[in-house]
């Protein structure tokens, strides 16, 4: 390929036009174009770097998950807690629960089912009703499923709310009757998790 922009190039400084290099060499005019064209603007035949698409912000290549220091720490102490658990032979009390949000209103086109009456005041509603299933899973097994509502009409749902209505009436009660007495490690992503108050009820 480089041969053949060198014959391109050196009938170019000939003075040669474009449509009298096409026939002696037998090239495509795209290619005496582009290769003309590179030549005139970097002086070179050699291949530019850095076209076609260019990457995106959230590309995979690009992105790089950057950890603050208090994030980190926290994740070698946990590794630590991981290491030791496991020598101990108390990693099978680790248990690992999460929770998924169901949309229980049947699909509705509001704007093909509509009802005018007189004299009637026309409410709005947002969002549709929606419930929340927690569980947890252990090495020795599973807990019972957890039901929550979490619709328009019901109460956001915070780190009180998620604590006394999901975790203490479904995560203890399992946990004691599977491990006893033994203390239990929760795992889990969720940020309604992290209260002292549950640690202590499960220890």
């Amino acid at each position: 390929m480089d041969l053949k922009r060198n014959s391109v190039i050196t009938l170019y400084l000939e003075g040669k036009s474009n449509i009298e290099i096409l026939p002696n060499l037998k090239l495509n005019e795209k290619f005496v174009h582009r290769t003309i064209k590179r030549y005139s603007e970097t002086g070179s035949i050699k291949k530019r770097y850095g076209g076609g698409w260019r990457c995106t912000a959230t590309a995979p290549a690009v992105v790089e998950k950057e950890l603050t220091a208090l994030q980190r720490s926290k994740r070698l102490e946990r590794s630590k807690e991981l290491i030791r658990l496991l020598a101990s032979g108390e990693l099978p009390n680790l248990v690992f629960s999460d929770e998924k949000t169901f949309c229980v209103e049947q699909f509705l086109n509001k704007q093909n089912d509509r009802v005018w009456l007189k004299g009637l005041d026309v409410t709005r509603r947002q969002g549709a009703d929606q419930i929340m299933v927690w569980a947890a899973v252990s090495e020795k097994g599973r807990s019972s499923l957890v039901f929550l509502p979490v619709g328009r009409n019901q109460v956001k749902i915070n780190q009180q709310i998620y604590r006394d209505k999901v975790l203490i009436p479904g995560l203890i009660p399992w946990a004691r009757n599977t491990f006893g007495s033994r203390s239990v490690g929760l795992s889990s992503k969720t940020r309604h998790h992290r209260t002292e108050q549950l640690e202590r009820k499960i220890g």
